[in-house]
């Protein structure tokens, strides 16, 4: 049996990781495309598909949401990317959780960063249940 508020204390933990993640990185938390950025990676943490269409799927709901076009959210994003990875002087000195978020944000592809960030963080919350189960089964 799952229990609702233990799902949506995932969500909750898994929306601080989304943001606690970028904002060690250097993105301006400014930018509407921060804000899209977020929601983005937090669509495709919460989907249940391994293939992610990003237009079709992603950008359309934050549109949908902000009332605004699947473009503007794409370009938002895209820019947020570009200005970060320009804006960072040297990579090297960023600290990135792992080599594949690190070569997603120097590459500036927003779905190879996307997914690599939700991936991460989906690995992460599974760790987080798995390590629960344990604790529980030890109760």
């Amino acid at each position: 049996m799952v229990n609702s508020d233990v799902d949506s204390q995932f969500v909750d933990e898994s929306k601080y990781e989304v943001v606690r993640l970028l904002m060690d990185m250097p993105f301006d938390s400014s930018l509407v495309g921060f804000t899209f950025l977020c929601e983005a990676i937090q669509e495709v943490v919460n989907s249940n598909s391994f293939q992610v269409n990003l237009s079709k799927n992603i950008y359309s709901v934050i549109a949908t949401r902000h009332n605004v076009s699947i473009s503007q959210v794409d370009k938002s994003i895209r820019s947020l990317l570009y200005n970060a990875s320009n804006y960072a002087t040297t990579i090297d000195e960023i600290l990135f959780p792992t080599m594949i978020i690190k070569n997603a944000f120097v590459s500036t592809k927003t779905k190879s960063f996307i997914t690599a960030v939700a991936d991460f963080i989906k690995v992460s919350k599974r760790k987080l249940e798995y390590q629960r189960t344990l604790k529980f089964a030890n109760i």
